[in-house]
C-alpha cells in the first residue's frame, strides 16, 4: 500500500491536495497539526500534515442524506472536526475487519467534507428553492442541506406542496440555530462592565457610541467610557467628541493597572463600556497583550465584533484566536455591507456562542439593533424580492 504524505497550512487546502491528487476515493489514514519555522518561537506557522492512500480495499458506501444530517449535527455544528476525534481501537484489539470498519467511517467522513452536493430529485419544488435561496444567501451548502432534509422529514407530502406551509417551517428550523443573548444586561444594581473586543476596522469605537448614546439618552443610564484603544490617535478623538455630544465621561488609559483604576472612579456609574485596541487575530502577542487589559477590567460582558463583509474562513479564524479573552456574545457589524448574510448562520450554528447586535451604518445612536430572529431572517433573505 502506497501511503502519501501532504501538508498545507489548513485542513481544507490538505484535503484539496489529497483530493486533486487521489481522487474522491482516497483514504485518510491519519491527520495531524504542528507548528513549523520561526525563530525563537516567533512567527511559527500552524500546519496540517494528512497521510493519505488511494490503494486501501474498502467497499465505497457513501453516507444517506439521514446519515449526512446525522453526522453534521454531531460534528460541524457543535465546532468539532470529525477528523480528529476519530479514535484508533483499544490496545489488544487492533482486528482486521475492526480496523477496515474505522477506516471506512473516516472515507465517508472525509467524503461529508469534500463532495459537492447536488439537487435531490426527490426534493419538492417549494422546498428546493428555499434551499437555493439559503445557497444564494450564502449558508453553506452543508448546513443549507440540515435545514432542508429537517423540512422535508417534518412534513408530509400535501404540505411539502404548500409554499407558506414550507416556508413558515424552514424559519422555525433556522430558528433552532440562532443563539440570542438579547441587549445588553443592565438591571440598576451593581455597575455593568461590558468590553468590546475584535480586529481592527469592524467598528468597536462607533458601536460603544451607540451603546453608550443608547443607554445614556433613551434609557436614562449612568454612563461611563473608557478607551484602551491608544494605537489609533483617531480613535480616542472620535470617542471623544462621542462622549461630549452625550454627555458623559471618558478616560484614556495606556495600562492594565490604569485600567483597573478608572473601572473604579466610574465605580457611582451603572454601566461603563471600554474600548479596546483593535488586534490582528494573527498576532499571538498582541493578543496575549489584549487578554491582560480585558482581565485587569473582570467585565460581565465581553462582545467580540465581527465584519459581515470578511470571508467565512476568517470568520472561524478569528473567533478561535479571540476565545482567549474569554467572549461572551458575538456583534456582527457592517450588515448593510454584507452580500452573504448566511455565514452569520453558520457561525451560530457552529458555536456555542450567541450574538447580541447588529450594526449598519455610522449614525450614532440609530444604526443598531438588538438580534432578534426576526431580524436574522430579514437580514439572511433580504434580496428575495430582488
Amino acid at each position: 500500500m502506497e501511503v502519501k504524505r501532504y501538508r498545507a497550512n489548513t485542513m481544507q487546502a490538505a484535503l484539496a491536495q489529497v483530493k486533486q491528487e487521489l481522487g474522491p476515493q482516497a483514504v485518510i489514514l491519519n491527520t495531524k497539526t504542528f507548528y513549523q519555522g520561526g525563530f525563537l518561537g516567533l512567527r511559527k506557522k500552524e500546519i496540517v500534515e494528512i497521510l493519505a492512500s488511494r490503494e486501501v480495499n474498502i467497499v465505497d458506501t457513501p453516507p444517506s442524506f439521514a446519515r449526512q444530517k446525522e453526522t453534521y449535527a454531531r460534528h460541524h455544528i457543535s465546532g468539532r472536526s470529525p477528523l480528529v476525534e476519530s479514535k484508533s481501537p483499544p490496545p489488544g484489539e487492533g482486528k482486521a475487519d475492526e480496523i477496515l470498519k474505522e477506516l471506512s467511517s473516516l472515507k465517508s467522513r472525509v467524503e461529508l467534507l469534500t463532495r459537492e452536493y447536488v439537487r435531490d430529485p426527490d426534493c419538492p419544488p417549494a422546498l428546493s428553492e428555499r434551499y437555493e435561496l439559503l445557497l444564494k444567501a450564502g449558508v453553506s451548502k452543508l448546513l443549507a442541506k440540515k435545514i432542508v432534509g429537517a423540512v422535508h422529514t417534518d412534513l408530509n407530502k400535501a404540505d411539502l406542496e404548500n409554499a407558506s406551509t414550507v416556508e413558515k417551517s424552514l424559519a422555525q428550523e433556522i430558528g433552532k440555530l440562532m443563539k440570542l443573548s438579547g441587549p445588553v444586561k443592565c438591571d440598576g444594581g451593581k455597575t455593568r462592565k461590558v468590553v468590546m473586543t475584535g480586529p481592527t476596522g469592524v467598528g468597536k469605537t462607533t458601536t460603544i457610541a451607540k451603546l453608550a448614546a443608547h443607554f445614556s439618552i433613551k434609557e436614562r443610564r449612568r454612563v461611563g467610557l473608557i478607551t484602551a484603544d491608544t494605537y489609533r490617535i483617531a480613535a480616542v478623538e472620535q470617542l471623544k467628541v462621542y462622549a461630549d455630544i452625550i454627555g458623559v465621561a471618558l478616560d484614556v488609559v495606556l495600562t492594565p493597572k490604569e485600567l483597573r483604576e478608572a473601572v473604579k472612579r466610574h465605580s457611582d456609574k451603572e454601566i461603563i463600556f471600554i474600548d479596546t485596541a483593535g488586534r490582528s487575530q494573527q498576532n499571538r502577542m498582541k493578543l496575549v497583550e489584549l487578554k491582560n487589559f480585558v482581565e485587569s477590567a473582570e467585565p460581565d460582558e465581553n462582545h467580540l465584533l465581527i465584519s459581515t463583509t470578511t470571508s467565512e474562513d476568517e470568520i472561524f479564524n478569528i473567533i478561535d484566536k479571540f476565545s482567549i479573552v474569554d467572549v461572551s456574545s458575538f456583534i456582527f457589524s457592517k450588515t448593510d455591507e454584507c452580500t452573504k448574510p448566511g455565514l452569520i448562520l453558520d457561525v451560530l450554528a457552529s458555536s456555542e456562542k450567541p450574538v447580541s447586535y447588529l450594526t449598519t451604518g455610522q449614525d450614532v445612536p440609530d444604526d443598531i439593533e438588538v438580534a432578534t430572529e426576526e431580524s436574522l431572517l430579514n437580514l439572511l433573505f433580504k434580496d428575495c424580492a430582488q
